[in-house]
């Protein structure tokens, strides 16, 4: 039950620092200045185009860690056919060149630019109904105070965390944007099964299978439908909703104890 974990741990946590790097100089290079300085539409494809330059940087970085996890994953046989990551590595690039471990990126990178869109969209659609802008009195009151200590000692980082990012609308932003990516993964679902399915099907000796090579993506999406219909492009989508609930407590639970201990990390 446990297969591939570590790859998928690596290929996340080096994914979030990635993405957050790369977030930075996209952002300076499609979304210069302030907010205020563009129009809620033009604002709109801007955040889409920095969120969607990092996210596909970050991909192209740590995409064989999510092809050795989607196979590891796969391979319940027994004797297991790869012990590890790096003998999943080591026979795919003999086997197959090294180019095969890129092999989806062009349908991951595709499917991820609806993803982005969609759930930005839903996040803006949502965010002026479930995020208030102002803070309860009471809360206001004690940013205020943080306000006015940091004035006093503008070198103590600590309060100037807590001033410049509190964090008043916890829960209710981590929830929006898990609710958000939840409607935009539910869209590009079929093309995610359809190319972890694919990559699992290319890891095969040539000798079992000569024409493994030359196994392109739309014929193996024919093949696909012919076998199981089109929810086979949904198939595992239940369990994907049911593995989001955990995925938000844990998330939400390492941001309080983040937030709670006053840490600048």
């Amino acid at each position: 039950l446990w297969r591939g974990a570590g790859a998928h741990v690596a290929g996340a946590c080096l994914g979030g620092a990635s993405r957050l790097i790369f977030m930075r100089t996209t952002q300076m290079w499609a979304k210069p200045g302030r907010d205020q300085q563009y129009s809620s539409f033009q604002g709109f494809w801007r955040r889409c185009a920095v969120s969607y330059a990092a996210a596909s940087l970050a991909i192209a970085v740590v995409y064989p860690l999510d092809l050795g996890y989607t196979c590891l994953a796969a391979d319940c046989g027994q004797p297991r056919r790869f012990r590890h990551w790096f003998a999943f590595v080591n026979y795919t690039v003999r086997e197959h060149g090294f180019l095969s471990l890129y092999r989806g990126l062009p349908l991951c990178l595709g499917a991820g630019l609806p993803f982005v869109i969609v759930a930005t969209a839903v996040h803006d659609l949502l965010a002026p109904t479930v995020l208030r802008r102002d803070p309860p009195p009471e809360l206001k009151q004690e940013l205020d105070r943080k306000a006015a200590a940091y004035t006093a000692q503008p070198d103590n980082l600590e309060q100037l965390l807590q001033v410049k990012a509190p964090a008043p609308l916890f829960p209710r932003s981590l929830l929006l944007g898990g609710f958000a990516g939840f409607i935009a993964q539910s869209i590009t679902y079929p093309l995610d099964t359809l190319r972890r399915r694919w990559q699992h099907e290319l890891v095969q000796a040539k000798a079992n299978l000569p024409e493994v090579d030359k196994l392109g993506i739309l014929d193996y999406a024919s093949k696909m439908r012919k076998e199981g219909g089109w929810r086979a492009f949904y198939g595992g989508f239940g369990l994907n909703i049911v593995k989001l609930v955990p995925e938000l407590m844990v998330l939400c639970g390492v941001y309080h104890l983040a937030s709670r201990s006053g840490s600048f990390v």
